[in-house]
């Protein structure tokens, strides 16, 4: 069944108020701390800048999937099929901005529609987004870690 964008589609603004006394929280509560990190980066419309060609694209944009992937990774799952335990999580949903979530084969398709130059553009993004923290940083010492072969480097002293 297709759904309209307005079904899809949700406007955030305000970070829910969260009271511990309801214990109303759900698994993903902690997500709330990631809201206001992804508006202050504004990742989605960043993200959104690495698939040009896609403009007017169905409600789940390229922007909105990799979103989910993020948000994914930041709750702790790995697989794509395991959406199905987090799809209907209001917190992952107000995260992402979406009032329902892709399924696994939707996201499936749309990573295996993204071309080799939006997968560039998307490493070019987070590379720039290191950089700027780094050099907001100037740590002293970095240390690299590259599925397990580390790698430390320290800042020369003038």
């Amino acid at each position: 069944m297709r759904s309209s964008k307005a079904q899809i589609l949700s406007k955030v603004h305000t970070l829910p108020k969260i009271c511990f006394d309801d214990q109303k929280l759900t698994s993903f509560a902690r997500l709330v701390v990631f809201q206001p990190l992804l508006k202050c980066l504004n990742l989605k419309w960043r993200l959104n800048e690495c698939f040009p060609h896609r403009r007017g694209s169905p409600a789940y944009g390229m922007n909105t999937i990799m979103m989910v992937l993020i948000i994914r990774v930041t709750i702790g799952f790995r697989r794509l099929r395991d959406v199905e335990y987090y799809s209907d999580d209001p917190m992952v949903q107000r995260t992402v901005g979406l009032r329902r979530l892709q399924g696994a084969p939707t996201l499936s398709r749309a990573l295996r529609s993204a071309g080799s130059a939006e997968d560039e553009r998307v490493r070019m993004l987070s590379r720039e987004m290191v950089q700027d923290r780094l050099g907001l940083l100037v740590p002293l010492r970095l240390t690299l870690d590259f599925e397990g072969m580390v790698c430390s480097m320290r800042a020369l002293s003038a």
